[in-house]
């Protein structure tokens, strides 16, 4: 499996797709590891590393230099003993992003956010040290330049780390794929309310062969050989066949998005979307395009409704709607449930709850559990005609106002 993957090192899309398939498989992808990572992916165990030369940015040269530095003088210790040893003809400010970014100092115990800051300082040290070692200049106090390096590092900037949504771009931009999380975990459970389709239910991750003269991943005897495209399995054909024509809500992340022109002048789009499991063709054609509102955008978060097609056994989504998860929920929940102690439910709090539900009249049912003495709960149900819209303004005017309480939205297709 590694070695399929080091074949293609420089073929990012292939890449991610074997990687797919071997998490598929149940093969854990460590992140890179500017102590741990060799050029090529490395096999331990049923976990496989990223190697180092898979990062975008990062040249041979540089990869070799890296590793060169770190055999002559062991794992390095920070961002600024790693820049005053590697070779400064092929370090610059891009290949120390990229590295950042890709997740690759993160053993050493620093916050990205730190690191990248902390970049421009990491070259100057870098090439002080690199002066003084030529002129054999090691520091008042020193014996040695690794000596002086350790000594006179400059403090690292008191940074919060970045948003993981910050965090997983720059994954995706340098290595081409998510490796410590997923945008769309944070939002499983809505998304498993609210849609009822994934890549894998679709197309059955790890569910497929390889033609005839690609190499199985998962077969040490095949490793070395080059993969071509998949086809689907013949129960993933026929699941496949099963589900063309008809319409299913899937969410996940737009990515190779192509905006284009009919010969009439309308614009329509073509995209890839995403989920933790793979992705799926999208076409957007015209009347749809126009409805979007502007979602289309690529990394962008959406819910796309359409009819599913099957073309010489590759399956393609034609949309009939694109929304936002906070649009699909506010259309999609019939039932806001309040759960509040006792304590909270004040005259005061509940006239400015009753404004709330004015304020944000809708379709959605009101119910009410409050939690008294003795673990008894009542549950209560207003007036018929006190309706909501479940709005993340809503909501959070409702938390606001009832301090502590649990709200649950109950989608009108489930119990």
């Amino acid at each position: 499996s590694a070695a399929v993957l080091s074949n293609e090192l420089n073929n990012t899309d292939k890449v991610v797709k074997y990687i797919n398939r071997a998490r598929a498989r149940g093969i854990e992808i460590l992140p890179p590891d500017v102590n741990l990572s060799r050029e090529g992916f490395t096999p331990l165990g049923e976990k496989i590393r990223f190697g180092l030369a898979a990062i975008k940015g990062l040249g041979l040269s540089t990869v070799q230099a890296i590793l060169a530095a770190r055999e002559a003088g062991g794992p390095f210790r920070s961002l600024f003993d790693f820049a005053a040893r590697v070779d400064p003809r092929v370090l610059n400010k891009r290949v120390l992003e990229s590295l950042i970014k890709a997740g690759a100092f993160d053993s050493l115990g620093a916050r990205r956010s730190q690191l990248f800051a902390a970049i421009d300082r990491a070259l100057e040290y870098g090439a002080r040290r690199g002066r003084e070692r030529q002129i054999g200049q090691f520091g008042l106090f020193a014996t040695s330049a690794e000596g002086a390096a350790s000594d006179l590092e400059p403090p690292l900037p008191d940074l919060p780390e970045w948003p993981l949504e910050e965090r997983l771009a720059g994954e995706k931009e340098t290595l081409g794929f998510y490796v410590t999380g997923h945008p769309l975990e944070r939002y499983a459970e809505e998304i498993a309310l609210y849609t009822d389709a994934t890549t894998e239910h679709l197309l059955g991750a790890g569910d497929f062969k390889a033609e005839a003269s690609a190499g199985d991943l998962s077969d040490p005897e095949a490793e070395g050989k080059v993969d071509t495209d998949d086809v689907p399995s013949p129960s993933g054909l026929s699941r496949l066949r099963a589900l063309a024509g008809r319409t299913i809500t899937i969410a996940g992340i737009v990515t190779a998005l192509t905006l284009k022109t009919t010969k009439r002048g309308d614009r329509f789009a073509i995209f890839t979307l995403e989920d933790q499991y793979g992705s799926l063709k999208v076409i957007v054609w015209p009347e749809t395009f126009s409805r979007a509102n502007g979602l289309l955008r690529n990394d962008a978060l959406v819910v796309v409704r359409g009819k599913l097609e099957l073309e010489e056994n590759a399956a393609t989504l034609i949309a009939e709607e694109i929304l936002t998860l906070e649009e699909l929920k506010t259309r999609m929940t019939k039932q806001v449930i309040i759960r509040v102690k006792s304590g909270a439910v004040t005259p005061a709090n509940v006239d400015r709850l009753y404004g709330v539900l004015d304020r944000y009249r809708g379709s959605a049912d009101v119910l009410f559990e409050i939690e008294c003495a003795g673990g008894i709960l009542v549950r209560i149900r207003p007036n018929p005609f006190v309706k909501i819209t479940p709005s993340p303004e809503a909501l959070s005017e409702i938390r606001r106002h009832l301090e502590g309480c649990e709200i649950r939205l109950v989608n009108g297709r489930r119990p």
